[in-house]
């Protein structure tokens, strides 16, 4: 039981556990009584939780779910408690916490743990914790400062730059600790995942003869990185001012201010890191002349100037959100060998026209093409078998679709908020999923197979369907 009201909760002292989404939503909420027997709170316990201003965590709890507090964004004050073992993923994210320290009794924790938290300026690291990932500060973009605890055998801090011990590994080096130009000190081997991610005010940095790997996301959403500098390395590469590695095989990173608006990407080059040229403000064109056979995670995700990017016919799969957001996207070809279009892959590209899909595409994934507002027609190829969940939902001026003789899913909401007027659902078609069509506002007239079982909702909101005819075999 618990005495509640729409600012204040007293949870009953008898209370061992807070279930998953309890409280979720509950924007009114300012304060809670946690009891002294509290040992566990769920996932998403308090998610959204807006107006929620602090929380003091009794002696026994032992466990914080994924998202327990994500979205709280009233949140400064976090007291926590020695009997904690474990935090879960996003656990803290998106709150206004200015410093956390995690208790010597912490044994693990989730990922993306603060991210976007965009208030928090210190982070203190006690003995217990051997490692540690750059991604838990993913947009902290105040953050100054990692104390790592004097006595810690496996990490230190220098200057509020995260690093192993033995100076060998740069884990991770926060925004505000990093100036214009950053220097990487000699005698550092490894480069970790997200090690510079958020560093808004680095435009410059130079990589010493001693390094010999760089994780994936090493330099995601440095927006000013303009330029990589290498002292003596034989381990990299620059080459029109993208780092490579040494045989020009992978491309690590391309920096997103570099002063050039046209890219070509060698045959050299087998492999391109996710992100390469992910939050890029100056390419507007990319050639890639490699033999890959896939397009990386990301690979130019909200690249805000890129117009033009060329693919090579050996290409396969095109992957998750490659170019999502790429507002100024105008043409991008898709290759003959192509197979796969993963989730997110071109959402959000609202000047990029009817796509060619060749033949041999078989699966669209889910938001592929979602809020590209300026594809009017779009003819599928007759190896194509699945449309994902809300493929291309929201793309307002879609008027016309030729679905495949051989498609044989419709994933939810793939074409609603379209402009489709007559649509025609071929024999191959074994499910529709939930608001397929939805909101199609003038859509008039839908032939279906006579077998192929329709919910009510897949037509939701088309106000304008004047008739749904059913085929005979």
């Amino acid at each position: 039981m618990a005495e509640c009201t729409d600012s204040h909760i007293k949870l009953d002292d008898a209370i061992l556990s807070i279930d998953e989404g309890a409280y979720a939503g509950f924007e009114n909420l300012q304060e809670v009584h946690l009891p002294n027997s509290l040992q566990s709170i769920g996932n998403g316990a308090f998610y959204s939780c807006k107006s929620l201003k602090s929380i003091e965590l009794p002696s026994g709890v032992v466990s914080i779910g994924d998202d327990a507090f994500f979205g709280c964004i009233s949140i400064s004050q976090i007291s926590l408690c020695n009997s904690l073992q474990y935090i879960g993923n996003y656990a803290f994210a998106h709150t206004s916490i200015t410093e956390f320290s995690f208790p010597e009794s912490i044994e693990d924790f989730g990922d993306f743990l603060f991210a976007d938290c965009k208030k928090l300026e210190s982070v203190t690291i006690p003995n217990s914790i051997e490692y540690i990932s750059g991604s838990i500060f993913r947009g902290c973009k105040s953050l100054r400062n990692i104390i790592v605890t004097k006595g810690n055998q496996r990490l230190k801090s220098t200057e509020g730059v995260l690093y192993s011990t033995d100076g060998l590994t740069l884990i991770y080096a926060p925004n505000m600790a990093v100036g214009s130009e950053f220097e990487i000190p000699y005698g550092v081997v490894q480069i970790e995942d997200f090690a510079f991610a958020d560093c808004e005010n680095l435009k410059r940095l130079v990589i010493p003869s001693t390094i010999s790997d760089i994780g994936v996301y090493a330099f995601r959403n440095c927006l000013n990185l303009h330029e990589f500098a290498i002292s003596d390395n034989d381990y990299f590469s620059i080459v029109d001012g993208l780092l490579y590695s040494a045989s020009l095989s992978r491309l690590i990173a391309c920096p997103p201010h570099i002063y050039t608006s046209n890219v070509i990407i060698p045959n050299s080059a087998t492999y391109i890191d996710n992100g390469a040229f992910a939050f890029n403000n100056s390419i507007e064109k990319i050639a890639i002349e490699s033999t890959l056979v896939t397009i990386s995670k990301r690979f130019a995700y909200r690249a805000k100037n890129l117009r033009e990017v060329i693919i090579p016919s050996c290409v396969e799969i095109i992957g998750s959100h490659a170019f999502a957001n790429c507002i100024s996207l105008i043409k991008c070809n898709l290759p003959a060998n192509l197979t796969t279009i993963q989730h997110h892959a071109f959402v959000g590209c609202n000047s990029l026209p009817s796509p060619y899909f060749p033949d041999g595409l078989i699966t669209i994934e889910a938001f592929a093409y979602a809020d590209c507002s300026s594809i009017e027609t779009i003819e599928f190829p007759d190896s194509l078998e699945t449309i994902g969940d809300e493929a291309f939902s929201g793309c307002e001026m879609l008027q016309n679709i030729n679905l495949s003789e051989n498609l044989k899913y419709i994933g939810n909401g793939a074409f609603s908020l379209c402009d489709l007027r007559e649509i025609y659902i071929p024999d191959s078609v074994q499910y529709i999923g939930q608001y397929a069509f939805a909101e199609c506002k003038n859509l008039t007239l839908v032939s279906v197979p006579k077998n192929l079982s329709i919910s009510p909702e897949v037509f939701y909101g088309c106000d304008n369907l004047q008739s749904i005819s059913q085929r005979n075999e």
